[in-house]
C-alpha cells in the first residue's frame, strides 16, 4: 500500500508542469498528507497528539524565556542604538547591559557600553566594564587603548601607563600610542621610559619627525647637547617649516655657549616669517643678555 501510495507521489510530481498553479497546490497537498498518513503520523484523520500535554507558559515566563534566548542580544542592541538616535543614553545603556549579559564573551558589546557611560560623564562604570571585557580578552588593542585613555582621563596614570606599554608591545605600529606614552613619561619625569618610547616610535617610524623633536627636548633636559642638536637638526630635515626646532636648537646654542650662531637662527626664522613676534621679541632679550644695547634697539 506504501508502494502504491509513493507511486502515486511520483506521477503527480511528474505531471506537475503541465497542471495549473490551482491544480498544482491541490495536488502537492494531497500527495503530502497520502505519506503522512502512510507513515503513521496521522490516525484516524486527526494528527497525532503529544503524549503529554504542553506546559501552560504565562505571559511573564514567556517573556523571560524570549530574553534568555543569546540570539534576543542583537535586538537588544538594535534597541540600544535606537534609544541613542532618540537621545535617551540611561536607556541605551539599561538595554546595552542587558545584552552583554546574555552574551558575556563580547568585547565589541562592553566596549559600546563603556562609551555610553562615558557620554554620560559614568567614568568609574566605563572602568568596571572595560576591566571586565579585558579580563576574557586581554589582548584586545582596541579596548586596551580605550581603558588607557579613560584611565588617563582619571588621572589614574600607573594603568593608563601599563595599557599603553601592553599595547606597544602588541602592535608596535600604533603611533599615536608612543606619542600619548612618551609624553606621560616626560610629564612625570621619568625621562629614560620617555627616551625609551620615543626611540621606539622613530625606529618603526623614522620620518616621524615629531618623535625626532620630543626625543631632542628629552635631551635638551638632560644638558645632552649633542643628542639634542641632532635630533633637532633631523626634526627640520624632515620637516623644514618646523620653527619649534629652529627655537629649540637656539637653547642648544645657548647651553653650549655658542652665542655667535644664535643671531644667524633668528634671521632665519625672521626670514621665513617676518611677522614672527616672537623670534623679534627674543632675539632682542638676546641682545640684552649679551649686554649688546645697539642691536637690541633695533
Amino acid at each position: 500500500m506504501k508502494l502504491r501510495a509513493i507511486e502515486t507521489v511520483a506521477i503527480r510530481i511528474h505531471n506537475f508542469k503541465k497542471q495549473s498553479m490551482k491544480s498544482i497546490w491541490l495536488n502537492l497537498l494531497i500527495s503530502a498528507a497520502a505519506v503522512l498518513i502512510l507513515s503513521g503520523c496521522v490516525k484516524t484523520g486527526r494528527l497525532a497528539q503529544p503524549s503529554t500535554a504542553p506546559e501552560t507558559v504565562s505571559p511573564s515566563n514567556k517573556t523571560a524565556s524570549i530574553v534568555e534566548q543569546p540570539e534576543n542580544r542583537y535586538a537588544y542592541f538594535l534597541r540600544s542604538r535606537l534609544q541613542v538616535k532618540k537621545g535617551n543614553l540611561p536607556q541605551a545603556a539599561l538595554l546595552l547591559k542587558k545584552a552583554v549579559t546574555l552574551d558575556d564573551d563580547s568585547t565589541y558589546l562592553k566596549m559600546e557600553l563603556a562609551l555610553l557611560y562615558l557620554q554620560q560623564n559614568e567614568s568609574a562604570k566605563a572602568v568596571k566594564t572595560l576591566k571586565k571585557a579585558l579580563e576574557k580578552d586581554p589582548d584586545h588593542l582596541e579596548a586596551l587603548m580605550l581603558y588607557g585613555k579613560v584611565e588617563q582621563g582619571q588621572k589614574n596614570l600607573p594603568a593608563a601607563k601599563v595599557a599603553y606599554e601592553k599595547v606597544l608591545s602588541l602592535d608596535p605600529k600604533q603611533k599615536t600610542i608612543y606619542l600619548i606614552l612618551g609624553a606621560l613619561y616626560t610629564e612625570e619625569q621619568a625621562l629614560e621610559d620617555a627616551i625609551r618610547t620615543y626611540e621606539g616610535l622613530i625606529s618603526h617610524f623614522p620620518e616621524n619627525y615629531v618623535g625626532h623633536f620630543f626625543l631632542g627636548k628629552i635631551y635638551l633636559k638632560q644638558l645632552k647637547y649633542k643628542e639634542a642638536e641632532a635630533a633637532f637638526q633631523q626634526s627640520l630635515n624632515l620637516e623644514p617649516n618646523l620653527d619649534e626646532a629652529r627655537y629649540a636648537l637656539i637653547d642648544v646654542l645657548k647651553g653650549q655657549g655658542k652665542t655667535e650662531e644664535i643671531p644667524g637662527m633668528y634671521q632665519t626664522i625672521i626670514k621665513r616669517n617676518p611677522e614672527s613676534i616672537r623670534s623679534a621679541m627674543e632675539m632682542g632679550y638676546f641682545y640684552h643678555e649679551i649686554d649688546n644695547r645697539s642691536e637690541a634697539e633695533k
